[in-house]
This record gives structure tokens, C-alpha cells and sequence, in this order.
């Protein structure tokens, strides 16, 4: 049997065809184990993004050059061709403006401080701003930016002439603090509020801010109870369960027990004003402050004791908890009777300053975080003369902060006192547990970072 030309000719053609098919299959194999590859260096460059940023914001906000220097020695570790750009920003709450959102300028500089307005490159969400912020300058910034891409060199790419694949710009961002939104990590937090005479209208301020504050957290993860100076009453109604006792030595010095009830309309951002619920015993403790001031005197060291026995006695939850006391206070100690059932006293001013102290002392040692806001104390003293001022037992009572330095009544740097704008700014950005004001409508504001302090937490977040 002969073969016609045309036969031959078509096979020929056949296993040329098949041949190029192969050297195409074969290229487009090898191309998958690059793109596998490339996949995998992003995955891989990602993860070194996310631990370089994390690393560098554990650093803010004091030490903006330490953060940076800090974020690339971890990339560089983990990834030796990596060399991530780094900016910062001051991350904060929104509010509504105009149909839009706007800064929550009363997160500055108790979040961070990206120095004076106006601010320029801002963006916002529902939730959060970021203004871009510069530690050379000035700038005490809370959030650390890193970006980086890579060429990945193909090996088998060339074959199909494709020599390499990029990552594309990748992004990581870190936040430490507040960052303007709920703390993500549980916590068990006594409030305490002093609710004596010495407040007046303003009552109604130290209202509005824990109300905030319940707010701002979150139920599920947050529990939280209620303490007052002074005490409240133990035939107090269920409408009211703070309403005061009429006795120095009756009646609870923690109004209602700790609550994860309180907002069971708990959305992000939070509402306002505040919607709590109407039937948890917290929220309505929290919501008749205002009622009436107590007439009892200023004890410090007493509801101090009871919170931190309220927490050592609290039920433990399966993921670690935080444990905390908020303690505001706007006037130096009253205590001229004997509260009765143990609690330390003193007629003396500075003793009782000092049983205030050493009541926080043991609750740092049981592993309580302390957090002391005072408001209205410019230049008040623990019992007159030549005595401490109370800001400085109240600086003494917080904790000190994560790199180990103590609260201090400093003015963050610019003296004591708070008696300034210049010393409460410094106050409160100055990353330590003490906190003042004499400025009302600053304890919502004040409750909500310290609520932030207290978790010091440095997570990863997304930019608006």
C-alpha cells in the first residue's frame, strides 16, 4: 500500500502542530508554578507587612522614629528584600457633618495629636478619621502605615517570555489605643464617679460621659459595673438603683453590679445621644446620677477597696480578660466618719490621700488596671497647706503605663498641676493612666480613651 503525498504531508503537519501545542502546554504548566510561586511571595510579603506595622505602632505614639526604624528591622528580618514605605497617621472617631462625616476633634489629643487644625488629606467613614500625621514635626500619632511590592523572578516564565510577576502594592495599617472605635478585647470594668455636692450641675456631664462610655463599648465583651462616691442607698428603688444613701457608713459603694445587658442595641458607630436599655439595672444606675448629688463627703480609698473586691470576686469568662477600674474624682477626701464594715478612713487629708494610694497599690498587685481621671483639681491639696495635691495621689493611684514609666502628674512634660491648656493637653496625650480636665464636656471624651487605655491593645486596621 503506497502513501499519497498529501497524507505525508498532513501528518507532518499533525506533529508540528503537536509539538508547538506541547512547547505551549509545557509553558503554561511551568507558568502555574510560577504564578504559585508569585501567589505565595505575596502571601508571604503580606504577613511581613502586617508584622512590621504591628511591631512599629506597639512604639506610639511617643516614639514616632522608634516606630519606623522599629517596623522596617522587622521586615527586613523576616523578609531581607523587603523595604516597606512608612507613614503615620492619628486615627480617631467621625461624627456626622453635612451628610458626610467629619473629625471627632474631642479624640484629639486624648487619642493622638497630629498637631494643630486645619488638617489637610483627612479621610473619613462611619466609624473612624484618619489624619495624616508627622512624628518629625511634632506630631504624636497613633497609627503606623506600611507599604511595599516585589518582583518575583520567574524560573520557568521565560520559557513563554515572561521573566517575572509583581505583587502589586500591598498595605498594612496599625493602630494602638483608641483608634476612635470599641476596644475589641474583653474586659471587666468598675466605673467609679463622684457624684458629692462639690459637682453641682455638672453631675450631669459625669452622666452623659458613662453613658457615652457604655456606648462606646460593647456588651458582649464588656461588662461593666457602677461605683459612686458616696455611697448610694440600700432601699435604693429599681428605677434608680444609685439614688444616694443619706449615711456615711450604709448602704453600697457599688450602685450595680457588673452588666452585659446594657446596650442591647449595641451598633458601630454608637448612637447619639446614648440609647441604653431601659430595663438593665447598669443603665438606669448609670441614667439617675443626675437625680440628685450625694451629701455623704468625698471617701477615696473606701469605694477604691470595693471595686477592687468587686472584680477579684468577678466570674472568670474562657478568653483572658482585663481587668480595670475608672476612678473620677473631682475633689480632695471628706472622710470625717468612719464608713464602718472595714473600709480605711481619715480625718486627715493627706492619711486619707495616702489609704487611696495604697487601696489602688493592691489592686495594680492583683493585676487590676487603674485608671484615675481628676476633674476640676487645679492646684487642690489633700488637706491644705503643705500637703500633696491631689492630683499627684490621683497620678500615684494609676498604673504605669506598658513601657513601665509611672503616671505622673507632669503635664506630660510641661508641669504639674493641669491648670493649663498646654498641661491638660500634655496630660492626655502623654500615653500614661492619669488623665485630668476642667472642662466639663471633656469626660465623655476622657471615659471613652480611658476605656481605650486600659487594652492598649495594637491591632490591625483598615484605613477609610
Amino acid at each position: 500500500m503506497r502513501t499519497s503525498s498529501s497524507d505525508r504531508d498532513e501528518r507532518g503537519a499533525i506533529a508540528v502542530v503537536a509539538a508547538l501545542v506541547s512547547v505551549v502546554l509545557f509553558g503554561f504548566a511551568a507558568l502555574a508554578v510560577d504564578v504559585a510561586q508569585l501567589v505565595n511571595e505575596k502571601q508571604e510579603l503580606h504577613d511581613t507587612l502586617d508584622m512590621a506595622a504591628q511591631t512599629g505602632a506597639g512604639m506610639l505614639p511617643a516614639d514616632g522614629d522608634g516606630a519606623r526604624a522599629a517596623a522596617l528591622a522587622n521586615a527586613g528580618n523576616n523578609d531581607p528584600d523587603a523595604t516597606p514605605e512608612i507613614d503615620f497617621f492619628c486615627v480617631v472617631g467621625s461624627k456626622p457633618s453635612g451628610g458626610g462625616h467629619a473629625v471627632e476633634t474631642a479624640h484629639i489629643p486624648l487619642s493622638c495629636d497630629p498637631g494643630p487644625p486645619p488638617y489637610t488629606g483627612v479621610s473619613c467613614d462611619a466609624s473612624i478619621c484618619a489624619i495624616p500625621c508627622f512624628p518629625a514635626q511634632g506630631g504624636l500619632c497613633n497609627t503606623l502605615r506600611a507599604r511595599d511590592d516585589k518582583v518575583v523572578p520567574f524560573v520557568f516564565g521565560p520559557v513563554i517570555s515572561i521573566d517575572e510577576g509583581d505583587t502589586g502594592t500591598l498595605t498594612s495599617v496599625a493602630c494602638k489605643g483608641a483608634c476612635g472605635s470599641v476596644p475589641p478585647n474583653p474586659m471587666d470594668l468598675v466605673v467609679v464617679g463622684d457624684r458629692t455636692g462639690s459637682m453641682g450641675s455638672t453631675i450631669d456631664d459625669l452622666e452623659d460621659a458613662i453613658e457615652g462610655l457604655l456606648e462606646f463599648l460593647s456588651p458582649e465583651l464588656h461588662h461593666v459595673a457602677l461605683g459612686t462616691i458616696g455611697r448610694s442607698s440600700s432601699s435604693a428603688p429599681a428605677s434608680c438603683p444609685s439614688r444616694p444613701s443619706g449615711s456615711r457608713s450604709s448602704g453600697p459603694w457599688i450602685a450595680a453590679g457588673f452588666s452585659s445587658s446594657y446596650d442591647t442595641t449595641d451598633v458601630e458607630p454608637p448612637t447619639r445621644p446614648p440609647v441604653l436599655s431601659s430595663s438593665d439595672p447598669l443603665a438606669r444606675a448609670v441614667g439617675c446620677i443626675s437625680e440628685t448629688n450625694s451629701s455623704t463627703g468625698t471617701y477615696l480609698a473606701a469605694p477604691m477597696r470595693a471595686a477592687r473586691e468587686l472584680l477579684a470576686g468577678a466570674t472568670s469568662r474562657p478568653a483572658p480578660v482585663h481587668k480595670a477600674i475608672i476612678f473620677m474624682t473631682d475633689g480632695e477626701p471628706n472622710e470625717s466618719t468612719n464608713p464602718g464594715d472595714g473600709y480605711p478612713y481619715s480625718r486627715n487629708g493627706t492619711t486619707a490621700c495616702q489609704n487611696a494610694v495604697d487601696e489602688a497599690s493592691s489592686a495594680k498587685a492583683a493585676g487590676v488596671l487603674v485608671v484615675t481621671i481628676a476633674f476640676r483639681l487645679e492646684d487642690v491639696r489633700c488637706d491644705g497647706g503643705g500637703s500633696p495635691f491631689v492630683t499627684s495621689r490621683l497620678a500615684a493611684m494609676a498604673s504605669p503605663r506598658s513601657d513601665g514609666t509611672a503616671s505622673l502628674d507632669d503635664g506630660g512634660g510641661a508641669g504639674p498641676g493641669c491648670n493649663t491648656t498646654a498641661k491638660v493637653d500634655g496630660e492626655n496625650a502623654d500615653g500614661d493612666y492619669f488623665f485630668c480636665t476642667p472642662t466639663p464636656s471633656a469626660l465623655a471624651p476622657i471615659f471613652q480613651t480611658a476605656a481605650s487605655q486600659i487594652v492598649q491593645s495594637t491591632r490591625l486596621i483598615r484605613l477609610p
